[in-house]
Order: C-alpha cells, then sequence, then structure tokens
C-alpha cells in the first residue's frame, strides 16, 4: 500500500506541475504576441488582457480536473487499503472442525457455561522471539478475584491476551471446563469476556451510547445502575447533559481517567461470565 501512496504522489505531482506549466506558457505566450500586436498598432490594450484572462480560463478546468484525479487515485489506494483489510484471515481464529459445527448446530457443541479457567503449563513467544511465559499454571474458579503484580514486560498483559484468545499458546493449554478453548467458538469465549484495558477507547457520541456499546437495549435505569457500581455517576452527574454529553472524537472531551470510568461501566452493564482488568483503574483516583 505504501507502493500505491507514493505512486500517487509523484504522479499528481507531476500532472499538476505540468498542467500550471502549459497554462503559464499560454499566458506569456498570449502576452508576447499581444505585445508585438499592440506596438504594430494592430491590437488594443484591452483586447491583450482579455486573451490573457481567457487563456487563464481555459486551463482553469484542466487545473481542476488535476485535483479530482490525484483526489480519485487517493481514493483508489485507499479503497484498496480497506479492501485488504476486509479480505485479511485472522492468524486466531476458529479450526475448520469448530466452524462446521457452529454452522451446523448453532453452537461449538459443548455446553454454554464457564465454570472453570485453566493455564496448563502455558508457554509463550512472539514468533521467533524470546520466551515470554514459560510453564505457567493457574486454575481460576467462580467467584474468585485474582490479582497478576510484577514488574514492567513481566508477561501480565500478555497472560490478558492469551486468556481472551488475541494470541494462543506456543505451549501448553488453556482449558475452560476442562475442554482446550481452541475447541470452543472464539465468538463464544468473546462473548461471555468483560474487557477494560488501560487505553480505553471511546467512539463519537454520547457517554451513554459509550456505556451502550455492546447492550444497545439497555434501559437508562440500567445503565445508571452500572455507572454506580462503577463509581462513574459521580463525574457523569457533573455534566450538564448528564448521560447525553458528548464525548468527541475517542473521547477527547474527557480526561483519561473519566474514559477509564466509562469503559469499565461498559464491561459492567454487560455483567460478563468473566471480567478482566488490565490496569483499567491506573489513572483513576484512589478513592474511586
Amino acid at each position: 500500500m505504501q507502493t500505491h501512496s507514493v505512486s500517487n504522489a509523484v504522479l499528481s505531482a507531476v500532472y499538476l506541475s505540468a498542467v500550471l506549466t502549459l497554462g503559464s506558457i499560454a499566458i506569456a505566450v498570449a502576452l508576447v504576441l499581444g505585445g508585438h500586436q499592440v506596438l504594430a498598432g494592430t491590437l488594443a490594450i484591452g483586447e491583450v488582457v482579455m486573451f490573457m484572462y481567457y487563456a487563464q480560463l481555459f486551463f482553469a478546468p484542466v487545473q481542476d480536473l488535476s485535483a479530482w484525479f490525484a483526489e480519485l487515485q487517493m481514493a483508489q489506494a485507499s479503497a484498496e487499503r480497506v479492501l485488504k483489510l476486509i479480505e485479511a484471515v485472522p492468524e486466531i481464529r476458529d479450526s475448520d472442525d469448530v466452524a462446521r459445527r457452529v454452522r451446523e448446530t448453532g453452537n461449538d457443541g459443548h455446553p454454554d457455561r464457564l465454570d472453570q479457567i485453566e493455564f496448563k503449563n502455558v508457554g509463550f513467544r512472539y514468533r521467533q522471539g524470546p520466551e515470554i511465559i514459560k510453564t505457567f499454571n493457574l486454575t481460576v474458579e467462580p467467584g474468585q478475584t485474582i490479582a497478576l503484580v510484577g514488574a514492567t514486560g513481566g508477561g501480565k498483559s500478555t497472560l490478558v491476551n492469551l486468556l481472551c484468545q488475541f494470541y494462543e499458546p506456543t505451549e501448553g493449554r488453556i482449558l475452560v471446563d476442562d475442554v482446550d478453548y481452541k475447541d470452543r467458538g472464539l465468538r463464544w469465549l468473546q462473548s461471555n469476556l468483560g474487557i477494560v484495558f488501560q487505553q480505553p477507547h471511546l467512539f463519537s457520541g454520547t457517554i451513554g451510547d459509550n456505556i451502550r456499546y455492546d447492550q444497545l437495549d439497555a434501559t437508562h435505569e440500567q445503565v445508571e445502575a452500572a455507572a454506580r457500581v462503577a463509581g462513574a455517576d459521580a463525574f457523569i452527574g457533573q455534566f450538564q447533559d448528564g448521560y447525553d454529553t458528548q464525548v468527541g472524537e475517542g473521547g477527547n472531551q474527557l480526561s483519561l481517567g473519566e474514559k477509564q470510568l466509562v469503559s469499565f461501566t461498559r464491561a459492567v452493564l454487560k455483567r460478563p461470565r468473566l471480567l478482566v482488568m488490565d490496569e483499567a483503574t491506573s489513572s483513576i483516583d484512589t478513592e474511586t
């Protein structure tokens, strides 16, 4: 795609420069020939000015076409980029057997419950890089709250990504109710997760719309209840429009801590079976 962008820039520069050069030459020719005609007394100065003006008007549409040509090239490069993204095959996806079961039965063939998660001798490395996690074992039972604490770069976020199946272990297995989660539907697993990251992403719209992102049919009372649980109702109530307050592009009208609280409220409203937080309250005051 970088090649297309470079090609577009080169073509635009050459085409526009050529059009401007030809237009300038045409005006200069009209000025020179008209000047000789004026000196010879066969042409008036006003007529020369009109010829120069007409020459400029003649090339104006061509200059507009060159600008549209550049826009068209940019649109083509952008369209190719979008199509490539749509046609991309993700590395992490349902296996052929799981996809077949989902197509035939509407589910992955396993009970719809999430009672236990077990990391069993899990190891992970990014492609050919060094081993990030080695022989990690952990069992998560219903109702437990578990915190992973360690130095920066110790693999905490990597474990979160493995749990959410954004990546898959290079060694060992992750079991959901004694079933390898690779044998479960990816959509089933991630729809049962509530994930709050350190850098939350909000969409343009109101605070209420962002909270309802995964629960579009949630009532205002449910949204308020979730906000009270997450501790977001206090700062939302300070806005004149409350839950109808516009957050701006990417939530730029809110502080990072406020965006984290909105993202946390969104996860609470979903009522997930498993809530995962990756430093989700790092910018929130201690009292909250």
